[in-house]
């Protein structure tokens, strides 16, 4: 369903209990423990619970909002290295994961794999109140304003509350719009 237009990395390693392929030997070993029935590193934050401390470390950086994985072109800062690299690929204009149904391109993996959800038609978001269904998150969750009448993005120049971010930056455009005619009409 989904090709990489790059050279594929074969996957020789198999999780034998969920069938998950893997690369190197490494990776299945910890792979493998996230199986594990115990799980012995807890976050003293939020009480969530990992298999291995490495994960623990990474996921602390979401409470401290630490992102020491920085961009070298624009600065752009991250928690997560592997967030960091796939930033990158939007410098460089390299999208090796292709779409196997329409041949579009994409910069991420994770892009990719929400799209295929366009040819699916599988949607598994369902909202509470009314059982609408979505196929993404960001869409259940922007619909669920609607029940809330939540105006999260708010303009610092008219005061107005949005629900869309895009309403926000339309609302800005304006105020800058008006600045400038203003100034245009005084000289």
């Amino acid at each position: 369903m989904c090709s990489r237009i790059s050279n594929a990395m074969e996957k020789p390693y198999t999780c034998d209990l969920d069938s998950k392929a893997l690369s190197q030997q490494n990776h299945l070993i910890t792979h493998l423990m996230t199986h594990k029935k115990e799980k012995s590193f807890a976050c003293d934050v939020c009480h969530k619970v990992f298999s291995q401390k490495s994960y623990l470390k990474s996921h602390l950086r979401t409470h401290s909002k630490e992102k020491p994985f920085v961009c070298d072109i624009c600065n752009k800062a991250f928690s997560e290295k592997t967030n960091l690299q796939a930033h990158l690929l939007t410098h460089t204009k390299e999208k090796p994961y292709e779409c196997g149904i329409c041949s579009k391109a994409f910069s991420q993996l994770a892009t990719l794999k929400r799209h295929l959800l366009i040819h699916t038609e599988e949607k598994p978001f369902e909202c509470d109140v009314c059982n609408k269904i979505f196929s993404l998150k960001p869409n259940l969750q922007r619909h669920l304003r609607t029940h809330t009448n939540e105006k999260p993005f708010a303009c610092d120049f008219c005061w107005n509350s949005n629900e869309l971010v895009q309403s926000l930056n339309e609302s800005i455009s304006l105020v800058n719009f008006h600045d400038v005619a203003e100034v245009t009409a005084l000289v």
